[in-house]
């Protein structure tokens, strides 16, 4: 047995425990891993992984990856954590880890002049983007020549995006409304982005789909306030919704704010209306707190471990000098709950 290390162990001390050079023990470390014309008997590659077993070794990674001159790491770039589901955070992880890949995620604040540490510094194979950012990013990329996704953000530049079908997802969303006889839209929302394609799409549509019906112009409800608000703030804007949701005709109701459907649900029961038969409510996004609802909400959602899953495929093939595969448009799946049935 030898004596346990204060140090962190290396090749060149396993080495000198062993009495045989670095490359033998460099060699035993990495068999089946990397090709090598040195030769070990079996009772030398034993002590070697004993002594290294006994004394905690790990391997260095810069020094595993120094001829591929890779990192075997991609950075994921975003505004804020709320920005990125957590199915996707679950699938983020749960991919990088079967493609033996680490994942570093950094987040730019809305005031920050100097770029981002991925793209000062030589330190990922690749990027997936999330949310729409700032121009010069882009096109810092873009002149480093730095393999990069976009997820979920408007194409702005030659980099390979996914997108979501936003349009087609109200599409689906207006025709559940028809089948329920409603006559009138409210879509609430937190955290719109001005710059983000969905805000623009999801309302543009919305309001092309009530007049071509012949509806009035949907109520918008930006929720922000309940979430980060006063209580007086807070107030405001539910009485501002409990208004609008007791007003005549039946409604049909979209919701696209993250974790705030618990205080609306309160809201429409204050209201006194009854869903579905009165109201009629529809989640869009991926927010998990809505799968606990009762009556269950319907929802329409992307599939996010498909999104995650071949984005970093694609990723992968930007690194490795192919071309991507992965569909540039998603659409939205409608699971259809007890709040739109009748």
């Amino acid at each position: 047995m030898t004596e346990l290390m204060s140090t962190r162990i290396t090749v060149k001390k396993i080495a000198e425990i062993c009495g045989i050079s670095q490359p033998v023990v460099s060699a035993v470390l990495n068999r089946g891993k990397s090709a090598s014309n040195i030769r070990f008997s079996q009772e030398t590659a034993d002590r070697v992984m004993a002594v290294a077993q006994e004394n905690g070794y790990r391997p260095n990674r810069v020094a595993q990856n120094f001829h591929s001159q890779k990192h075997q790491s991609i950075g994921v770039l975003i505004h804020e954590a709320g920005n990125i589901a957590p199915d996707a955070f679950r699938n983020l992880l749960r991919v990088s880890s079967s493609e033996k890949q680490l994942i570093c995620f950094e987040s730019i604040q809305p005031d920050q002049k100097e770029l981002p540490l991925f793209l000062r510094k030589d330190c990922v194979d690749g990027v997936l983007l999330f949310e729409q950012l700032d121009p010069q990013i882009h096109e810092a990329i873009q002149k480093i020549k730095l393999p990069a996704v976009s997820i979920n953000a408007r194409p702005t530049s030659q980099m390979h995006h996914v997108v979501f079908d936003e349009v087609d997802a109200i599409k689906q969303a207006v025709a559940l409304f028809d089948r329920g006889g409603c006559d009138r839209y409210i879509l609430t929302r937190t955290f719109a982005n001005p710059q983000h394609y969905s805000t623009h799409e999801r309302v543009s549509t919305l309001r092309w789909l009530a007049h071509e019906r012949g509806l009035p112009d949907p109520h918008i409800v930006d929720m922000d306030l309940v979430l980060t608000g006063t209580p007086e703030q807070k107030m405001a804007v539910l009485d501002e919704l409990l208004e609008l949701l007791r007003k005549p005709g039946k409604v049909g109701l979209i919701d696209t704010g993250k974790f705030t459907t618990l205080s609306l649900i309160q809201t429409i029961h204050q209201s006194g209306r009854n869903v579905p038969t009165d109201l009629m409510h529809l989640y869009l996004g991926n927010d998990p707190t809505n799968d606990y609802s009762w009556p269950s909400i319907t929802r329409l959602t992307v599939d996010m471990p498909r999104v995650i899953k071949e984005s970093v495929h694609d990723l992968q093939r930007l690194i490795n000098g192919q071309k991507p595969v992965g569909p540039p448009m998603i659409s939205y799946q409608l699971f259809e709950g007890q709040s739109t049935k009748l």
